[in-house]
């Protein structure tokens, strides 16, 4: 006779790791905070904060980035939270002081508690930038960020395993031949 399901759960419950069951609540309205509290207004219909992009600290917590339209332009912030849901940078930190506005591409861990963030300017012609966050959420690149290729299109980003990254993008202007350029920052 085969045990039925709600045995098969409590087995299951009792067997398996706790990391594998849920660190942080799973209740809506006690769910962790990573952005400041609702910055939208309808009047002016400035203040989102979305588009989030996450990678692995490499210590059990994540690196989150994400778009910040409360000023009207949109300026990538960045936060670190903890394995036990702790906010590791405050209320974030901006991750490059840059004048135009900054579509965020991808992130990925530096193998050091750090992450290293790839952007786009928002340009008919735009340009590719890079920016390293330390574990301590500090800006280690200049603070506009490093510009790794200019009027890049579809661009992706690898970490190289040695507290770098690789960054690879399409030429622009887009013609019927095939163009594939690549970077690499390190530290």
């Amino acid at each position: 006779m085969r045990p039925k399901p709600p045995v098969l759960a409590l087995i299951f419950a009792l067997i398996a790791p706790s990391s594998a069951l849920a660190a942080w609540s799973n209740v809506p309205t006690d769910n962790l905070l990573v952005a400041a509290t609702s910055l939208w207004d309808p009047s002016t219909g400035t203040g989102d904060q979305d588009l989030p992009i996450l990678c692995p600290d490499g210590a059990g917590g994540a690196i989150v980035v994400w778009r910040n339209m409360s000023s009207g332009t949109e300026t990538p912030f960045a936060q670190r939270i903890s394995s036990s849901g702790t906010l590791l940078w405050g209320s974030g930190i901006q991750i490059a002081n840059f004048p135009n506005h900054l579509e965020l591409s991808q992130v990925v861990s530096d193998g050091e508690g750090g992450a290293i963030v790839l952007m786009r300017t928002n340009t008919n012609s735009p340009d590719l930038l890079v920016q390293r966050l330390s574990p301590n959420g500090s800006r280690v690149w200049p603070d506009e960020g490093i510009v790794v290729a200019e009027k890049a299109g579809a661009p992706c980003i690898a970490s190289d395993g040695h507290h770098g990254a690789i960054s690879l993008h399409g030429a622009l202007p887009m013609t019927t031949e095939r163009h594939s350029l690549r970077s690499r920052s390190t530290s």
